[in-house]
């Protein structure tokens, strides 16, 4: 699974870089042959001011066709990868599963 890390408006260190890695491979493992690529983004609307404004977006491209969109926004931007990571490890599984159905249809 190839996942690509993109930032806007702020820095990422190395290890945050790893802690996505982590966390995307324990969501998303058993489904790594029907997925093509994870784009995460993070942005900070807000840069040094701080607040609720630090986005982790995910973008999962799934074989052959589909694509899974989140979205989550915190104040601390591990939290909202961590949600981001858990709701694509449920919504991958139902866009899989549909995609299957319909084309059975």
């Amino acid at each position: 699974m190839k996942v690509n890390i993109r930032t806007r408006n702020m820095d990422v260190a190395a290890t945050l870089r790893a802690y996505v890695d982590r966390r995307l491979h324990f969501a998303l493992d058993r489904f790594e042959e029907r997925i093509a690529k994870v784009t995460v983004r993070f942005a900070d609307a807000n840069g040094v001011r701080g607040g609720v404004d630090k986005q982790c977006r995910m973008d999962v491209a799934l074989h052959p066709t589909g694509h899974v969109m989140i979205e989550d926004v915190d104040a601390n931007l591990r939290t909202a990868i961590d949600r981001v990571a858990n709701r694509a490890g449920q919504a991958v599984p139902r866009e899989i599963q549909r995609r299957a159905y319909v084309s059975r249809q």
